[in-house]
């Protein structure tokens, strides 16, 4: 009779995920039938810059509110505590910075691709090379965001995982090939509204099940989950409100303000003030950025139709690799959290470019390409080598895991069975380095291959700004004077900080010199021949405003 009930639980789970297959691909098509005459790159990956802002924040939450959230941070939480809710801090510190800065630098420059600004600011090779950069991390982190919906789905239907990898890439690239980035949002959206029900339906039962919030928060505390102040200062303590709400906060900005999958959506919107109400996609971003920085600077005179035929074929593609790397990940063993830290060595390179681009002028185009690269190449040795050669216990220590009356605790990597939720007594010094090299490894993997996954993107950030700015020391500094202010955005919109940068660029100045002239031929003569001394109008955009 169980097995008879399971089996119908089963059956009942494949129908429910059967009907969102059918309505997210039903999205899709409908999309593709509605823009079929306006078969345009700025319409398929943009929306034509009309979406609705209240839609675009939907699907932006959903993007940061993937698999990885609903299915990984449970995990998260149960092994390590509620300190990791310090990643709402984290969060809310990206939506700030692209709030203030990012988003009306990307509306002033109407760019399609977020690293066209490395271009206008560096250098093309620098545009092209974190673009791939971005590229291979965003593949990364796509390949873990389909495998674990595929994992759940598994685990609940008949179906075997190699073919819910397969039903669910299918389906994403189905459905953003042919609808663009209308489908991609409305069909976020659709998954949003499923997710929080879900959650909301878990919340609601768990505190029947239990008697109320009031019991499930003593099952915390008498498994050592509450420890949301952990104030740790150790880098190498894994979990701290240091290392989520702090370290961690340079990831977010990564995600929030230089990543395409969310600029993408940004610029979705048709204004500025749209745009920072936004504070499955990633596939549709991967498109976007093969096309704007790969596709067509070798072809800048291909037409609308080949560009649609390009977009959708790099659709497909992606696709199919961010399915491959959703089985390569179903192989590995490794903590699913630490393997999207591991990718946070790439993304905040990224951001140092940004940061050097847009707050600090005197950076030259050869200190930010060897910061980024320094900066990329240290992060992924030092994420690499911890996976195997941390020897710090509370790097990989877990909290006990256990059920009742059961006096054995399993851990994570054979960790020790003390557990780290107070101020760390580690009081080393230099003298007695010799001692703990022989007991737990070299100096460095007690140290820096110790570190928090979590900081392993701060780390990989100050390497590349530091770098940055010795090479471009060695090879002469920017000068400041001729920097382009378009490009360039204050930390606050003082004389000081503008470090002599002019009010005015070239373009406004030649603006306002074509409008003086016009004032001076209009006093000058009348009729029809005046037309003639009339300069050409240089823009027919709506004026920005410039920091």
């Amino acid at each position: 009779m169980q097995s008879l009930c399971s089996q119908n639980r089963r059956n009942t789970a494949v129908h429910k995920f059967a009907r969102i297959l059918f309505a997210s691909a039903s999205i899709g098509v409908y999309f593709a039938y509605k823009d079929r005459k306006d078969q345009t790159t700025e319409n398929y990956y943009f929306g034509s810059r009309n979406v609705s802002p209240i839609i675009v924040a939907m699907s932006l939450s959903v993007s940061y509110i993937s698999a990885l959230t609903v299915i990984g941070n449970p995990v998260e939480v149960y092994l390590y505590g509620t300190v990791y809710a310090w990643t709402v801090v984290a969060n809310l510190i990206g939506f700030i910075a692209a709030s203030i800065y990012y988003i009306p630098l990307y509306h002033r420059l109407r760019i399609k691709s977020v690293y066209e600004y490395l271009d206008r600011r560096f250098h093309p090779r620098i545009r092209s090379f974190a673009s791939s950069m971005a590229m291979i991390k965003l593949t990364f982190y796509l390949g873990i965001t389909v495998y674990l919906p595929s994992l759940a789905l598994s685990a609940v239907t008949p179906l075997e995982l190699n073919w819910t990898i397969a039903l669910t890439s299918i389906l994403c690239t189905f459905y953003t090939s042919i609808g663009g980035m209308k489908a991609v949002i409305w069909t976020d959206v659709l998954q949003g509204v499923i997710m929080i029900a879900g959650m909301l339906a878990i919340f609601i039962q768990a505190i029947i099940m239990y008697g109320g919030v009031g019991p499930i928060m003593d099952a915390a505390d008498r498994g050592d989950r509450n420890n949301l102040l952990k104030l740790d200062i150790d880098p190498r303590v894994r979990s701290t409100v240091w290392t989520i709400g702090g370290a961690l906060a340079l990831n977010t900005c990564y995600l929030s303000c230089c990543s395409q999958v969310t600029t993408q959506r940004y610029l979705s919107c048709n204004s500025v003030r749209s745009s920072r109400i936004t504070i499955s996609s990633g596939v549709n971003s991967l498109s976007a950025l093969a096309l704007e920085d790969f596709v067509i600077p070798c072809f800048p005179a291909m037409s609308t139709t080949r560009k649609m035929i390009f977009s959708k074929v790099l659709t497909v593609v992606f696709g199919g690799v961010v399915m491959g790397i959703a089985y390569t990940v179903s192989l590995l063993s490794s903590n699913i959290i630490q393997i999207n830290m591991i990718t946070g060595a790439v993304g905040t390179p990224i951001l140092s470019v940004f940061t050097m681009g847009m707050f600090m002028p005197w950076i030259n185009s050869w200190g930010a390409l060897s910061g980024m690269i320094s900066g990329i190449v240290c992060g992924s040795w030092v994420a690499l080598a911890s996976i195997n050669q941390a020897t710090y216990p509370a790097t990989t220590e877990s909290l006990p895991v256990s059920t009742s009356n059961c006096t054995l605790t399993n851990f994570l990597h054979n960790a020790p069975t003390t557990s780290f939720t107070g101020v760390s007594e580690d009081t080393t010094t230099l003298e007695s380095m010799s001692t703990i090299s022989d007991e737990y490894g070299s100096v460095l993997q007690y140290t820096l291959y110790s570190m928090s996954p979590f900081v392993y993107g701060t780390f990989a950030f100050f390497v590349s700004i530091i770098v940055g700015h010795i090479v471009s020391l060695c090879t002469g500094f920017n000068k400041v004077s001729e920097a382009d202010p378009d490009l360039f955005v204050p930390v606050i919109n003082c004389k000081i900080l503008r470090f002599g940068i002019p009010e005015k660029s070239s373009t406004e100045k030649k603006i306002t010199e074509n409008s003086k002239e016009n004032v001076f031929i209009n006093s000058c003569c009348t009729g029809d021949d005046c037309s003639q001394y009339l300069p050409e109008s240089p823009h027919n955009e709506e004026e920005e405003t410039i920091f």
